[in-house]
């Protein structure tokens, strides 16, 4: 391993590995879910992913994080009553493999009830390796009812998933998109189109990165009911979580 792999395994399991947490409101502003988003604290300094993920070689790396993001969703999934939902990233070096169905099995069997695991989301970046099993991981996730998202839609190095052999719960809009939409009528149309097939299919559709009003009114008007970004709030840690949710949800949990 090299000198981060080893500081960042060593850090694992204690207070200076932690998420922060970035919600997801629907059109009235109600808070349905986060996105959990991993900070790393070196020095007295909050490292953010970009700061350190691109120097993970190592799986367990991945799996060690992982688990860490699953256990921590599943108690807040607890904590909230199964009433609001929580997201994490997947790694795609983990999908098909075996290790990963035994630390979502493990996250399941935390909660409370055994249908609240309908509340742990798990987000599938858009531009994994396309391989047989890969695949054949995400269809074998779905089959078993877990909640999967597509990430970062319609960004700068979209390609072209497979979604007539792969399905998903949801798509989720990728914050490059939403920054340049409101000057770009065919933009504009594309996000229409993602919004009216999931809306054909039952899926959820969730934009990201956005960070003003104007932003989030008018991909109202164009169908989206989810939003996530700045103009909602910043991620926060865990000891602003309760408040959030109660300016968001109007209701004690």
């Amino acid at each position: 391993m090299n000198n981060i792999e080893t500081d960042f395994m060593r850090d694992v399991g204690t207070k200076f590995i932690y998420p922060v947490y970035q919600p997801i409101v629907n059109g009235h502003r109600r808070i349905v879910g986060f996105e959990m988003l991993i900070r790393w604290c070196v020095n007295g300094v909050e490292k953010q992913p970009q700061d350190f993920l691109p120097y993970f070689n190592e799986k367990k790396l991945w799996l060690a994080l992982t688990a860490v993001m699953l256990e921590t969703a599943a108690k807040k999934v607890n904590y909230y009553g199964g009433k609001i939902y929580f997201s994490i990233n997947i790694p795609a070096v983990l999908l098909g493999d075996e290790q990963l169905y035994e630390l979502l099995d493990i996250a399941k069997r935390l909660l409370v009830k055994d249908d609240w695991y309908d509340c742990l989301v798990l987000e599938i970046p858009e531009n994994i390796c396309l391989e047989s099993k890969v695949l054949e991981s995400i269809n074998h996730l779905y089959s078993q009812g877990w909640r999967l998202e597509l990430d970062d839609c319609f960004s700068v190095s979209s390609g072209t998933f497979p979604i007539k052999t792969v399905r998903f719960s949801g798509y989720k809009l990728d914050r490059s998109i939403i920054a340049t939409f409101l000057a770009d009528s065919y933009e504009a149309s594309l996000i229409r189109a993602l919004n009216y097939f999931c809306v054909l299919t039952g899926s959820r559709c969730t934009a990201e990165g956005v960070d003003d009003h104007q932003k989030f009114s008018m991909l109202a008007k164009l169908g989206i009911d989810n939003f996530q970004g700045y103009e909602i709030s910043k991620p926060v840690p865990d000891a602003e979580l309760d408040d959030l949710v109660r300016f968001h949800c109007y209701q004690q949990f």
